[in-house]
């Protein structure tokens, strides 16, 4: 392939991977939500999530990185000639503070930015207010477990007093029935109603166990009306922010 017609052809790639990355810069930054929100569709667009979207930014970033590089090789002798015209004998100077400034414009945009700013506080998950609330919750929850964990004894208890319990919701031998057919696994955690909740439950189990509608869950925390009624807690959690502890207030708040 003659020189000029790979030229051609680098400078096409660059444009087609310039206009990718505007586009799709444009998108994450205009279009897409970031940081914990309740309504995870508004991080997705055309069935990409924001950080497959990003991926994709960061490829075409890598691409066009790599043409850039042909291109200039290809065009080393005209830069060469060029820069001799214009800056004389400090040509080298020159070149050396052109490539020096692409360094330069990212110590000036750090400098102007503002530092540990109070807006972006929440968006860590190692770090942050957020992984710190997370963590004093999860700490809360392993301290009321340890507390409230029965023991053989009492558990045999708790099976004999399940009627009356289930009546309080609204259910009989059905709340028995539930309760048995679901094993508890994962972190335990109970309500004063001394309804067991796990993070592998789902709101259709609460929905048996305690005999308030799912519905009434969804709204009571705040969750969009579309929220799947049998994903586990545990992953809506994670997904829309809320902490078992509100949970469990929620289902006492609906039970009284």
């Amino acid at each position: 392939m003659k020189k000029a017609d790979m030229k051609y052809l680098v400078d096409s790639l660059l444009f087609i991977s310039m206009v990718g990355i505007i586009l799709i810069g444009l998108l994450l930054a205009f279009f897409l939500a970031e940081g914990p929100v309740q309504d995870e569709s508004r991080k997705v667009f055309l069935g990409l999530h924001r950080h497959q979207w990003s991926a994709v930014h960061l490829y075409l970033s890598l691409a066009f990185s790599g043409l850039i590089i042909i291109h200039l090789v290809l065009a080393w002798d005209w830069i060469k000639a060029r820069a001799r015209s214009i800056f004389k004998g400090g040509w080298r100077a020159a070149l050396a503070g052109t490539a020096a400034a692409g360094l330069l414009i990212l110590g000036i945009f750090w400098a102007a930015l503002p530092k540990n700013a109070p807006e972006f506080s929440g968006f860590g998950v190692r770090s942050g207010e957020l992984h710190e609330r997370l963590a004093q919750d999860r700490e809360g929850r392993g301290a009321l477990a340890s507390a409230v964990e029965p023991r053989p004894a009492e558990t045999t208890a708790r099976r004999q007093v399940a009627p009356a319990r289930g009546n309080r919701a609204g259910t009989t031998a059905e709340h028995r029935e539930a309760t048995e057919d679901h094993p508890v696994r994962g972190r335990l955690d109970e309500t004063s109603s001394g309804i067991l909740v796990t993070g592998r439950m789902t709101l259709q189990d609460l929905e048996r166990q305690t005999g308030v509608a799912a519905d009434r869950i969804i709204s009571g925390l705040g969750l969009p009306a579309r929220t799947s009624r049998r994903e586990a807690l545990g992953r809506l959690r994670r997904t829309h922010g809320f902490t078992m502890l509100e949970l469990r207030e929620v289902l006492e708040k609906l039970m009284k």
